[in-house]
């Protein structure tokens, strides 16, 4: 999330199905409890040194064996990915989980990718064994419900906690999203909800910061369908 990115100025249209949504924004808010079920967001680390804040992102659980982040978060600074055993996800108060394969959004081997390349910044980390006692998170598909959405996200200045905050869409070049929310080193990755039908589903996931000013503060890509 340290990276900068442009948005193309004020030159974004807002989709028709965000502009709808945002029409009756005012009617949602995020919950004042944590749900059960953001335990399904879990605190990513990677490289040598797996201890809170060393070098961490956010990762959502999507099957019991399947974890969603942002694509930076899991390749190298050229692109490549990284070797997958090097990444744990810790879920609740459980032991983090290694992951055993780094994959693309659609669940096919992960090719590299430059970091330039927002609207590819996704990944998905195959666990060594399913994740006992956390409920997977499903995507919300083509209807991404009302906002404000709520992003949980990890930071790395404070990586014990994940905390909750309300984001709203103010611009679209599909399949990313310009949030009116600011974000902070350690949130990549992390998921936006939505509570629908007493349900916590995923509009997007987290990719940047944007520091140019402007109405855009972040930045988020929509997941394709996952794997079967």
């Amino acid at each position: 999330m340290d990276r900068s990115r442009a948005t193309a100025g004020g030159a974004l249209a807002l989709g028709a199905a965000l502009a709808a949504a945002a029409a009756g924004a005012a009617a949602a808010q995020p919950a004042a409890e944590p749900p059960a079920a953001w335990t399904a967001v879990g605190r990513l680390t990677y490289g040598a040194a797996h201890r809170p804040g060393a070098a961490l992102c956010t990762a959502t659980l999507i099957a019991p064996d399947l974890a969603l982040t942002a694509g930076h978060c899991v390749r190298r600074g050229d692109g490549a990915p990284m070797a997958a055993p090097t990444v744990r996800i810790a879920f609740g108060g459980a032991a983090p989980a290694r992951g055993v394969a780094i994959l693309g959004p659609d669940g096919g081997p992960a090719a590299d990718r430059p970091p330039a390349d927002l609207a590819g910044d996704l990944a998905l980390v195959r666990l060594a064994a399913p994740v006992a006692g956390v409920a997977p998170l499903r995507l919300a598909g083509a209807d991404p419900g009302q906002p404000p959405w709520t992003r949980v996200a990890f930071r790395r200045d404070a990586p014990g906690v994940a905390e909750a905050a309300p984001c709203r869409p103010v611009a679209l070049s599909s399949p990313v999203i310009g949030l009116d929310c600011a974000a902070v080193s350690g949130q990549s990755g992390a998921p936006l909800l939505v509570e629908r039908d007493g349900a916590w589903r995923i509009v997007g996931v987290m990719v940047a910061r944007n520091r140019d000013g402007g109405p855009v503060r972040s930045l988020a890509v929509v997941p394709p369908a996952p794997p079967p």
